[in-house]
């Protein structure tokens, strides 16, 4: 009924020539809400703009195909304000095209706007997997702010790129990267911009195994965004901070960390972040003995990621969920579940995430008593590990480790030398699908509830990596 009034309007105006000048007022007006928008969305009143904006939405979709066509350089500008918008409340997809579609009919924006535009185009593409496209967008934005002299904006770009870095497994790269905007966020003397960084540069010396330094510069940033009253930012950092705690073994500190961002994120009305908090705090709590309602939390987190049109993230999240199920007592699903991960992630192209779902049906297979195929498997992620240039995450490394090590003396050093090599000369193709058939072995008996074993504090910081946190 309402699209048929609607649709009966558009006839009436247009019958009565003025269909032009409303559609340009009604652009103007939504484009002037967007600006208004901008700071609104940088602190406490950001889950209200949100809304806003959300309740708009259908408004700004009509603004932006009038103007796609007809003022290209105003559709550039009112999708790089919207990119915020559309990257929190689960419009990747569409925000992505849209930013797409007017950087290329832009047809002389400021170069400002233009790098902005090619900025928030990226993260989308990010969010999508995209990570080429995602990776190619930040290096135009970076040259046009290079170019302007724009130190923030210099500082945005490197960053983005130094996370990326991380998410493809160069936590070298990464560090480098952010060492390198942390510089330039200096220099612009936007303290917000500098504690961002921070807190990204935090996440790559993390994933690049230094958990300790990584805790430092968490615990600064920490203080830095409660007293700039920016919710937002301190729950990226609350995340990040809840993945190093229960990776240093204070899984009581890191479900505290996750549950104030959680509690951040819903204010919010943060949708991805309120999913990324969820897999975090399901983890924890999985990792603290509380099995069941951590699996609750980590299935809730695949849910909300899924609606998101963000396959990858929600299959990382099935691995944990796997383990979850597992712990209390169901082999079978476990398996199911992490073999469709397993699937997911290689044809996404996502090979580090693909070895933690090997390693984890290696570890499955020793406790089986299987030691040929844990050894294969083990084998077959360590290639994967090197093809990536990521290390074993904690506390995946734990239980991988133990489980090579039981493999071993099931085998003895020659024979499992032999199936190691055998494991590592498999393709990422072979090695998948050798997994998934092994993932799906059914359990020969139910196994009763059980629990992680927690590190000590020293033993976590001296090995290790993790995914990193984008802020």
């Amino acid at each position: 009924m309402l699209e048929t009034v609607r649709e009966f309007g558009l006839e009436e105006l247009a019958a009565s020539g003025e269909e032009g000048a409303a559609r340009r007022a009604h652009a103007a007006h939504f484009r002037a809400l967007a600006e208004t928008a901008q700071e609104g969305l940088k602190g406490a009143s950001e889950g209200a703009w949100l809304d806003r904006l959300e309740a708009e939405h259908d408004n700004f979709r009509a603004a932006l195909d009038w103007t796609v066509e007809t003022r290209p350089a105003m559709a550039l500008r009112l999708s790089l304000l919207l990119g915020r918008f559309w990257a929190f409340r689960g419009h990747a997809r569409e925000g992505y095209v849209r930013l797409e579609r007017a950087l290329a009919q832009d047809d002389g924006a400021p170069p400002q706007d233009r790098a902005r535009a090619s900025y928030n185009a990226g993260s989308l593409a990010e969010d999508l997997g995209l990570f080429d496209r995602a990776a190619a967008l930040y290096e135009d934005a970076l040259s046009i702010w290079r170019s302007l002299k724009d130190r923030e904006g210099e500082a945005k770009a490197l960053d983005y790129l130094g996370y990326l870095a991380a998410l493809r497994g160069d936590p070298a790269r990464a560090v480098s990267l952010h060492r390198e905007a942390l510089s330039s966020a200096r220099a612009s003397g936007n303290l917000r911009i500098v504690e961002t960084v921070r807190v990204n540069l935090a996440g790559s010396l993390a994933a690049r195994g230094d958990l300790a330094a990584a805790a430092g510069l968490l615990d600064e940033s920490l203080a830095h965004w409660r007293a700039l009253d920016d919710p937002y930012h301190l729950s990226v950092a609350l995340n990040n901070y809840g993945e190093i705690a229960l990776e240093r073994g204070d899984c009581e500190r890191a479900v505290a960390c996750y549950e104030e961002s959680l509690q951040l994120k819903r204010e919010l009305g943060q949708a991805p972040g309120m999913a990324e908090s969820l897999g975090g705090l399901g983890n924890a709590l999985t990792h603290s003995g509380e099995v069941e309602r951590g699996a609750t939390m980590i299935a809730e987190a695949i849910d909300r990621l899924h609606a998101l049109d963000n396959p990858r993230a929600a299959a990382v999240a099935q691995i944990d969920l796997s383990r979850a199920v597992e712990l209390r007592g169901d082999d079978d699903r476990a398996g199911t579940l992490l073999a469709d991960a397993m699937s997911t992630l290689h044809r996404l192209g996502d090979l580090a995430s693909t070895a933690r779902g090997v390693e984890a049906v290696a570890r499955r297979s020793a406790e089986r008593g299987d030691a040929d195929a844990a050894t294969r498997l083990g084998g077959a992620a360590s290639a994967l590990r090197e093809a990536t240039g990521t290390p074993v995450p904690i506390p995946v490394a734990r239980d991988h480790e133990r489980a090579m090590a039981a493999a071993r003396t099931a085998l003895g050093d020659d024979d499992f030398a032999a199936a190691w090599a055998a494991g590592k000369n498999l393709s990422p193709a072979e090695a998948v699908a050798e997994a998934v058939a092994e993932a799906v072995i059914p359990c020969a008996a139910p196994r009763p509830v059980r629990s992680i074993p927690r590190p000590s504090r020293r033993e976590a910081d001296a090995t290790g990596s993790r995914h990193p946190r984008r802020s």
